[in-house]
C-alpha cells in the first residue's frame, strides 16, 4: 500500500529522490532503504525506473554517532578534542562549565587559553613526549577558570591516529578534583596538628 503511494505521487511529479523506506527480506524481515523513483512517459505507456540501496549500514553509523553524541555532551568528565595543530575542533558542556568559556570562545583556540602559568616549560615537554612516544598522557594539571580561580584537574590525554597510523586528533578528558585536594589538605593538617586546639 505504501509502494503504491510512492508510485501515484511519482505519476504526479515524475520523479522522487532518496526516499527513506523499509523492504523486507525472503524471511519477512525490514531493513532500511533508500528509494529513487522516476516515471518515463513512452509511447502512451508509463515505465517506471527505481534504484533502491540498502542504507542498513550507514543507520547504523548514524546511530552510533548519534550515541557517542549524546555521551560527549552528557558526561560529568570534561571533553576537549583538537587537531593536528592542537588548535581546539569541539567541546562538550561539562568542560565550558569547568573553564567558564563558551563553545563559541573556545572552538579554533588552543588548550593553552586556560593555562595556569603553574607548569614550567619542562612540564609541557615531557607531555608532549609522552604523547608522541606512547600515545597518551595522564597526570594532574592546574588550570585557569575564566574568572581567574586556578583549579587542579586530572587530565587524560590520547592521540588518535587514522587508518594509516597518522595523528588525526588529540582527545583530552578532564576531571574537577577540587574536593579531592581540598579533602587532601584537611588530612594533612589533622595529620599535623591537634585536633582539639589546632597548635602544630
Amino acid at each position: 500500500q505504501g509502494f503504491g503511494w510512492l508510485l501515484k505521487r511519482v505519476q504526479k511529479g515524475g520523479v522522487i529522490r532518496a526516499t527513506e523506506i523499509f523492504a523486507c527480506y525472503a524471511d519477512k524481515s525490514a531493513f532500511p532503504v533508500e528509494l529513487s523513483i522516476a516515471c518515463l512517459p513512452m509511447d502512451k505507456r508509463r515505465i517506471y525506473t527505481l534504484i533502491v540501496r540498502d542504507i542498513t549500514l550507514r543507520k547504523h553509523f548514524e546511530q552510533k554517532l548519534s550515541q557517542t553524541h549524546t555521551v560527549f555532551e552528557n558526561t560529568s568528565e570534561g571533553i576537549v578534542i583538537t587537531d593536528t595543530d592542537n588548535r581546539i575542533v569541539a567541546v562538550n558542556k561539562a568542560l565550558c562549565a569547568m573553564t567558564g568559556y563558551a563553545q563559541a570562545e573556545l572552538i579554533g583556540q588552543f588548550p593553552s587559553k586556560w593555562k595556569s602559568g603553574l607548569h614550567d616549560d619542562g612540564f609541557f615537554n615531557d607531555l608532549w613526549r609522552a604523547l608522541l612516544e606512547k600515545g597518551q598522557w595522564q597526570g594532574e594539571i592546574w588550570n585557569r577558570h575564566k574568572s581567574g580561580e586556578v583549579i587542579p584537574m586530572l587530565e587524560n590525554i590520547n592521540v588518535v591516529r587514522d587508518g594509516k597510523g597518522a595523528i588525526s586528533s588529540y582527545v583530552a578528558i578532564m576531571t574537577d578534583i577540587t574536593g579531592i585536594k581540598q579533602f587532601e589538605e584537611r588530612l594533612s593538617h589533622l595529620a599535623h596538628h591537634d585536633p582539639l586546639t589546632g597548635l602544630a
